[in-house]
């Protein structure tokens, strides 16, 4: 009896040691995920291109597009949702020729919270520093992105944000509670050209 039960311990083993190593099991993917694997928005949802100073991206049809004080702002008819196109000359005001010129990411940790604060009135008290990540913009010299959450009328809300810089300008595109599957694909579409500060 105890013969029986301590071999089928030893088969068990076995079996997990097999399956872990893979050999019990098909062959693992170690294919990297590409662009065509990013987050759907669903099927239902039909995406345009939009175009301004410079900057392209695709957001739902359905979204409505205003442009305010040079600014470009689309958003969801539904709810709070909204991305903000703003191009800026990136020049520091006031620095010596020696101090090295703004980057995407620093662009993005000094200015995020003023920009933010004045295109969607959503304040961000956080420090940025340190924060951003490199992401590939097709035309930028330089690119970086940022997730950081902020608060409006008492409310918390959720804030994306790219900055693609062709020098010496900056294109920031600023999303608020925008889905994540949703941002993935916007981002997935950025492009920028010949950028025109507002």
């Amino acid at each position: 009896m105890r013969g029986g039960h301590g071999l089928g311990s030893v088969v068990l083993a076995l079996c997990a040691a097999l399956t872990l190593s893979g050999c019990a099991s098909g062959p693992l993917s170690t294919e990297s995920p590409s662009a065509r694997d990013l987050p759907s928005v669903g099927p239902s949802i039909a995406l345009a291109t939009q175009t301004a100073s410079g900057v392209t991206i695709s957001v739902p049809t359905t979204w409505k597009k205003r442009h305010v004080e040079g600014v470009l702002q689309l958003a969801d008819p539904e709810g709070d949702a909204t991305i903000t196109v703003v191009v800026r000359e990136a020049i520091k005001e006031d620095s010596p020729p020696s101090e090295p010129a703004y980057t995407a990411s620093s662009y993005l940790e000094i200015a995020l919270p003023r920009l933010v604060r004045e295109a969607t009135g959503v304040d961000i008290a956080e420090s940025l520093t340190g924060r951003t990540k490199p992401v590939d913009v097709p035309g930028a010299d330089d690119a970086a992105r940022l997730e950081v959450a902020g608060v409006r009328a008492h409310k918390p809300v959720d804030c994306s944000a790219v900055a693609a810089q062709v020098s010496p300008n900056i294109a920031v595109i600023i999303g608020t509670d925008v889905d994540a599957g949703l941002w993935e694909q916007i981002v997935a579409s950025l492009r920028v050209g010949e950028l025109d500060p507002a």
